[in-house]
C-alpha cells in the first residue's frame, strides 16, 4: 500500500491498521534518548573548538547563539524523556535519526543525518540487514514515516518487533507497549522491488508523494528511505552486455541525493562487497574487499559506513571510509538490540 498509513509486509489486520496517532506518549527509552542527544552536543562541541564564548565569535559557521539554543534543546529533552511528542521534535531540529546502536550512531556523528545519503558496505553475515532493520524501527518508533525497499527477501516485520521491545522501559504498561507497536508498524512501508526500472519508478513517485505530504500535516512525511541491498539491483548491469548500465546507475544516484536534499529525507542503502582480486585472505577490516558498485559511485554517498567481521570473537566492526571519520566500534546484533561496545 503506497498510500498513507501502509502496513509492514502486510502483516497486521486491518483493525491494527487504524491506529489514532494523536495523544498518546510514546514509551521510549529515557537513557537511550538522553545518549543520542548528549552524542549531537558532543559534536558541537568539536565544531565549536575554538569559539569565544564572551565574543559572540563564529566557529566553523557555528555561533554562541546555536550553541546555547542546542544547550536548551538538552534541557528539554531531559525534563520531557518520556513524551514522544517532544523526542520526535527534538530529534527532527538535530536533522539525525538514530539507527538503534550507540556505537554505530557515534561513528556516524551523530546517527543517520536527514538531507544526507548513507551507504552501508560489507561482507555477507556482518549485520548490514540488521542494521537497516534497526534503523527503520527506531525512526518510525519516533514517528517518522519509514520507506523500506526490500530487493533481495531479507525484511523481516518479527525482526521490527524485536527491536521495538528493546526501544521500550521494562516497566512500560503493555497495552501502551502493544498501542506504539502498531502506530510504529503503521509508518513503515514495505516495497519489494526486483529489478532497477521499478526501483525508478517507486523513487519518482516517493518524488511526488512527498510533495503532497508538505501539504497535509496530519500526514507523516518520509523521514527514512531504506533500500536494501541497492547493489544487487544495479551491480549485474555494469558490465559490457549492459551499454546504458552506468547511465541508469547515474540516474538512481541523481534521484537518491535529490529526495534526499529536496526532501530532508534520510537515505540509507547496501552495498554488496567483492574480491579485489589479492590472493590475501581478508584480514579484519576486509583488507581484499572492495564495494560491488566501484569506483564511479565513490563520490555518492555522503558517509560509507564500512562493517566487518571480527574472526574468533563473535563481534563485528563498523567504521568510516568515506566522510567524517571517527574512531572505529565493536558491535554485535543481540536478540532485540545492536550492543556496541563502547
Amino acid at each position: 500500500d503506497r498510500g498513507g498509513g501502509a502496513v509492514v509486509g502486510g502483516e497486521m489486520d486491518e483493525d491494527d491498521a487504524d491506529v489514532d496517532d494523536g495523544g498518546d506518549d510514546v514509551i521510549v527509552n529515557p537513557t537511550r534518548v538522553r545518549r543520542t542527544m548528549e552524542r549531537t552536543m558532543r559534536m558541537t562541541r568539536v565544531l565549536c573548538d575554538g569559539i569565544d564564548r564572551g565574543g559572540g565569535g563564529h566557529a566553523r559557521g557555528t555561533t554562541n547563539h546555536q550553541w546555547f539554543a542546542l544547550e536548551e534543546i538538552m534541557h528539554e529533552v531531559n525534563a520531557n524523556a518520556v513524551d514522544g511528542t517532544v523526542i520526535e521534535r527534538q530529534l527532527s531540529l538535530l536533522n539525525f535519526l538514530p539507527t538503534g546502536c550507540d556505537g554505530i550512531d557515534d561513528v556516524l556523528g551523530g546517527g543517520l543525518r536527514q538531507g544526507q545519503v548513507t551507504e552501508i558496505t560489507g561482507p555477507s553475515a556482518c549485520g548490514k540487514t540488521q542494521v537497516c532493520l534497526s534503523a527503520a524501527a527506531s525512526a518510525a518508533a519516533l514517528g517518522h514515516r519509514v520507506v523500506y525497499v526490500d530487493t533481495t527477501g531479507g525484511f523481516s516485520g518479527s525482526r521490527i518487533r524485536d527491536f521495538h521491545r528493546g526501544f521500550v522501559t521494562e516497566d512500560a504498561d503493555k497495552q501502551e507497549v502493544a498501542e506504539h507497536l502498531k502506530q510504529t508498524l503503521n509508518l513503515i512501508a514495505i516495497h519489494r522491488v526486483h529489478d532497477v526500472f521499478t526501483l525508478l519508478n517507486l523513487l519518482s513517485q516517493l518524488g511526488e508523494e512527498a510533495s503532497e505530504d508538505d501539504n497535509n500535516p496530519e500526514h507523516a512525511t518520509m523521514g527514512l528511505l531504506v533500500i536494501d541491498s541497492l547493489s544487487s539491483l544495479l551491480s549485474p548491469l555494469l558490465t559490457k552486455a549492459h551499454h546504458q548500465g552506468y547511465t541508469i546507475m547515474a540516474t538512481v544516484a541523481a534521484m537518491l541525493r535529490g529526495l534526499a536534499t529536496t526532501r530532508k529525507t534520510a537515505v540509507l542503502y547496501t552495498n554488496h562487497t567483492v574480491s579485489t582480486g589479492q590472493d590475501a585472505a581478508a584480514d579484519d577490516q576486509g583488507g581484499n574487499l572492495k564495494p560491488a558498485l566501484g569506483t564511479r559511485w565513490t563520490s555518492v554517498p555522503h558517509r560509507r559506513l564500512r562493517l566487518s567481521k571480527i574472526p574468533g570473537t563473535g563481534w563485528n566492526s563498523a567504521s568510516v571510509i568515506y566522510g567524517v571519520s571517527a574512531k572505529p566500534v565493536k558491535y554485535r546484533v543481540g536478540r532485540n538490540n545492536i550492543h556496541s561496545d563502547s
